[in-house]
């Protein structure tokens, strides 16, 4: 199928001026592959618009446009810039979006050729938690304690790298019991979403790809359709989706991968650095383009960041420069203790918003895992300082959200188990323990689900008490359902439908204080609006596109607020920027990290983390230490991290925090009197008058 073309092109030529050379030539080269090595703040965004825009200008149809990122977030502002440089109703008829959200529309348009009904779930990692521990109850663990978290993370693992639960099995380790039990639960998890008519996340990655691999009708339908393709955060790509990539651009004008291998830091689910290593293997003939001038930070930042980097020994070489100044040096700051870390930096950030005129939110502390939060939290609320703890419970996943969303997802899909058994009894309608575990054991013997046992329940041994309740709460369900499919306001249905299980008054009882209990209630009320809200901007949409955009988007981070001191682990800030950083607990064991849920330290990819937590600096950076800490009752030495013998020596200045300490109270006292002599001599000027 030939590309689809305009006549003529749809917007006019792009003034490429302000671009650099090397910028210029990543937008300019539109045949091939091509890879744009895209260092941190080069400008990347900019990058990424002005190519989509030229190919614009140059005359290619925007359906024939494919382009994916990793956050909804930066889809949506993908898609507003090259409106911004175009025309919105063309920037309106690109594809742009996350690798999930385009598997999600492959899969809904071919449901039936990969095995699923129309109206199936999607599964969070929740949802999917649940499900494993349902399943590990029905398997003999032998007495071993093993972590579902982690037969899941492995799960997700083998998902992403293409391995099916049959080729796993047959190279599962006797000797590991992870690998045991996952040989065992990964196919009867596979079999478990199936019953239930969903899919997880990996899924809406697999399943395109064998949509693509065994139907040719999809295959001719997609090549023929996407023929220019932009992958950003490439470093970021699981195999899988390589393959899925590959496979949707066999026929492709151009390819285009945006990404960075100093900045692959999520190998824990599954990225690989070696796809963007290894670009020219995947794709034959690739022209690379290396972005390297820094529009960021300062001279002695990159400086550090580059000496950091530069003891990985697999990457593509690149060093970054400004054009600006070299700006102050870092400060490598020494602490007691982890206490008297977390009050330094808290002092040190006072001082610097009170006498630099900064914005608190021009701050940020960046540490390694979540359990360092706990002492700058309390250092940073005795001083009444306004903060955001990045990462803290979202709004869809507090409890009593995600009980009203079950309800609406047994409307869309009674099939779904996990929904179902959260809120059979919940409120509490008869309905117990026991008859749900005869109810689950039918749906087991019988190959079906909760939902179809629920509905034969009368016929079920030992529940003839529970029937009843059962039998009614089915009604209710089959009612809902038939209103859902024809109600013109889902806001109303979910409101009514809350209303008549008595969730509100539930969740308010769900806790002894009278206040938090209003506030749950109000949570509530917030799933409703944010229903309300949705078909506002989506007129015509239906509850499963409801459902899908919460799956797909409701575990972003919300929006930024203004006015408060971040706080975030170095995973949560990748493509941020601050004035002033602190990166704390620069030391063994936690920068670089020991290994997380019983892996092996991945100093690589450590020492990229350390990268990216360096480069979020625009102005100042710190890099702060605890010479020991408090740990399970004991007094531990704490080693300084490697990382910081990479620095050069001009790029920093040590500080003792301690004797900083001593100075900072001395010049607050000083500053404490001129302040109330200022005052006084005003006040006097005053009155005067």
């Amino acid at each position: 199928m030939r590309v689809l073309r305009s006549r003529a092109p749809a917007v006019p030529m792009l003034d490429l001026g302000h671009l650099n050379p090397e910028q210029r030539r990543a937008v300019e080269t539109v045949r091939g592959p091509l890879l744009v090595l895209a260092g941190a703040g080069s400008g990347k965004t900019r990058v990424v618009v002005h190519r989509i825009a030229n190919l614009l200008a140059h005359g290619v149809e925007p359906e024939a446009i494919l382009a994916v990122t990793f956050t909804n977030k930066a889809a949506a502002e993908m898609r507003e810039r090259v409106g911004a440089l175009t025309q919105p109703e063309v920037a309106a008829r690109l594809t742009v979006s996350t690798f999930h959200a385009f598997g999600l529309q492959v899969v809904r348009a071919h449901h039936r050729h990969v095995g699923l009904g129309r109206r199936f779930a999607i599964f969070d990692a929740q949802d999917q938690l649940a499900l494993l521990r349902r399943l590990m109850q029905q398997v003999s663990l032998a007495g071993r304690d093993l972590d579902p978290k982690r037969i899941l993370a492995r799960i997700s693992l083998l998902k992403n790298a293409g391995v099916t639960p049959e080729a796993f099995a047959g190279r599962a380790r006797a000797d590991d019991d992870y690998e045991v039990m996952v040989a065992e639960l990964y196919p009867r998890y596979e079999r478990a979403l199936r019953a239930a008519n969903a899919v997880d996340f990996d899924d809406l990655i697999v399943l395109p790809l064998r949509l693509l691999e065994e139907n040719a009708a999809v295959r001719e339908a997609l090549q023929g359709r996407y023929r220019h393709f932009l992958v950003d955060e490439y470093q970021d790509t699981s195999r899988v989706q390589v393959r899925l990539l590959r496979a949707l651009a066999a026929r492709a004008e151009s390819i285009c991968a945006v990404g960075d291998d100093d900045q692959s830091i999520y190998a824990w689910r599954g990225a690989e650095v070696e796809n963007i290593l290894r670009f020219e293997q995947s794709f034959p003939g690739t022209t690379e383009v290396k972005l390297t001038q820094n529009y960021r930070s300062t001279g002695r930042i990159l400086e550090a960041a580059n000496a950091v980097i530069a003891k990985n020994p697999a990457r593509r070489g690149k060093s970054l420069w400004t054009a600006g100044g070299a700006g102050e040096p870092i400060r490598v700051v020494v602490c007691p203790d982890g206490d008297a870390e977390a009050e330094w930096v808290t002092e040190e950030a006072l001082r610097l918003v009170h006498e630099g005129r900064r914005r608190w939110d021009d701050v940020a502390i960046l540490f390694r895992t979540n359990g360092q939060a706990r002492p700058f939290e309390e250092a940073l609320r005795r001083h009444h300082v306004p903060y955001r703890l990045v990462g803290g419970t979202r709004f869809f996943d507090r409890k009593e959200v995600r009980d009203g969303l079950a309800y609406l997802r047994i409307l869309h899909n009674p099939h779904d188990d996990v929904a179902l058994a959260r809120i059979v009894n919940f409120p509490a309608r008869g309905i117990g323990e026991t008859t749900l575990e005869r109810a689950f054991a039918s749906a087991r013997e019988q190959g079906g689900s909760l939902w179809s046992a629920l509905r034969r329940i009368e016929r079920l041994p030992g529940c003839e008490r529970a029937a009843p309740s059962v039998l009614e709460f089915v009604d209710l369900v089959e009612r809902y359902r038939a209103r859902a499919a024809q109600a013109s306001s889902l806001a109303g249905l979910a409101a009514d439908l809350f209303e008549e299980v008595d969730l509100f008054e539930a969740v308010r009882a769900s806790v002894k204080s009278r206040e938090a209990g209003q506030v749950k209630v109000e949570i509530l009320r917030g799933l409703v609006d944010s229903i309300a809200g949705f078909e506002a901007r989506n007129p015509g949409a239906g509850l499963g596109q409801y459902l899908g955009m919460i799956a797909l988007e409701g575990k972003e981070e919300a929006p930024e607020e203004k006015g408060k001191l971040h706080l975030l682990t170095l995973h949560a800030a990748k493509g941020l920027e601050f004035p002033i950083v602190f990166l704390v607990g620069v030391e063994e064991g936690f920068l670089p990290h020991s290994g997380m849920m019983g892996a092996e330290q991945d100093l690589p990819e450590e020492r990229r983390l350390a990268y990216v937590g360096i480069t979020r600096a625009k102005e100042r950076l710190y890099l702060t230490r605890a010479r020991e800490r408090r740990s399970r009752g004991r007094v531990v030495p704490r080693v300084p991290s490697r990382f910081l013998e990479d620095l050069p020596p001009e790029s920093y200045e040590e500080v003792d925090a301690c004797e900083a300490e001593s100075a900072l109270s001395e010049a607050a006292y000083e500053a404490g009197v001129h302040f109330f002599e200022a005052m006084k001599a005003r006040l006097r000027g005053e009155s005067e008058g």
